[in-house]
């Protein structure tokens, strides 16, 4: 069917010019992300959760997640899965906030940590808890100790709720997993649930990810904003 037949069929169902044109006339730019309002605006669609940034992790002790919280999002979700240390001791894992400064700097006001824990050696078939407290100006410490070098990887989710707001302290929670192949560890799963605060009522622009060895270039991140 051509064109004009089409706009001959809409001319005789009585459609006039001064319509035609109205339906013509749009703001906005289409695209394959955009739809038209009823007022003839072309718009971005709006979700109620929005992936704002993520990446994979690479060979470095620090990773800055820039310009992730803002006031347009109330709660955030950080995943991170797949991690690990470049060494087979250490390598402990730490999320701490970044300011607005140019670079982007870590407050350092102090993060309180605790965490509970249960871990498990395919030796034996044993189960024990683990558990920590601690203070530091690092970031919050998202497991206890040499169960953190994972050289399968890790898998951790933390939640936040409005970090960009001035008038609160941050206080967080968090759920990690991990498994080792070391030969003095072989076979243990772990888990840890924490949760802490952050002393300062300053608005959190960005997180940190610190490993206090060197991440090793494997896994992924990604931060998520939910509206409410």
């Amino acid at each position: 069917m051509t064109k004009a037949r089409i706009l001959a069929d809409y001319v005789a169902t009585g459609v006039t010019a001064a319509e035609f044109d109205f339906l013509d006339t749009t703001s906005g730019t289409p695209s394959a992300t955009t739809f038209l309002r009823g007022d003839k605006t072309w718009q971005e669609a709006e979700a109620d959760v929005v992936k704002i940034s993520s990446g994979s992790f690479t060979n470095s002790a620090d990773i800055d997640i820039v310009d992730c919280f803002s006031a347009t999002y109330k709660f955030y979700k950080l995943f991170m899965g797949g991690f690990s240390s470049t060494q087979d001791s250490g390598g402990t894992v730490y999320v701490g906030f970044l300011d607005d400064s140019e670079p982007p700097a870590l407050m350092t006001s102090n993060y309180r940590n605790i965490i509970e824990g249960n871990y498990q050696s395919s030796w034996t078939g044993s189960h024990s808890e683990s558990d920590w407290t601690g203070v530091n100006t690092i970031g919050f410490h998202i497991s206890n100790g040499w169960k953190n070098d994972s050289l399968e990887g890790q898998t951790c989710e933390m939640f936040f709720h409005d970090p960009f707001n001035n008038n609160l302290t941050e206080i967080v929670h968090w759920v990690t997993t991990s498994s080792r192949r070391d030969s003095s560890t072989q076979g243990y799963v772990t888990m840890h649930y924490g949760f802490g605060k952050q002393e300062t009522t300053a608005s959190k622009y960005g997180l940190k990810l610190r490993n206090s060895a060197t991440f090793a270039a494997q896994g992924h991140w990604a931060v998520y904003g939910y509206k409410i």
